[in-house]
């Protein structure tokens, strides 16, 4: 048991980065058509909130609008680690 609790201990701030450097991402490429904090906002028809997605669609629903996009939104090509980045923090959104 103690190793369980030890290995989640390990495992949440690896978590937090993975966040963390989701949230940067979400800045860089995403804030200029989308809300990407959690008090920004509900964003519009074409660009939702993050904070909408995160509460309407499920982990694989974001993973695979994140891996091939539609139009309007452009393909950034993310790499496998950012996307799960982002997906680490759309969870953060979560309430």
């Amino acid at each position: 048991m103690w190793r369980i609790i030890a290995l989640t201990a390990l495992a949440a701030p690896a978590l937090a980065d993975e966040a963390a450097q989701g949230h940067a991402l979400a800045e860089r490429w995403c804030a200029s058509c989308h809300a990407t904090g959690p008090a920004q906002g509900t964003g519009g028809d074409a660009a939702p909130a993050f904070a909408t997605l995160a509460a309407t669609r499920d982990d694989a629903a974001l993973t695979t609008w994140m891996a091939a996009p539609h139009p309007p939104m452009p393909d950034p090509g993310l790499s496998r680690d950012q996307i799960a980045a982002l997906l680490a923090y759309f969870k953060t959104l979560r309430k």
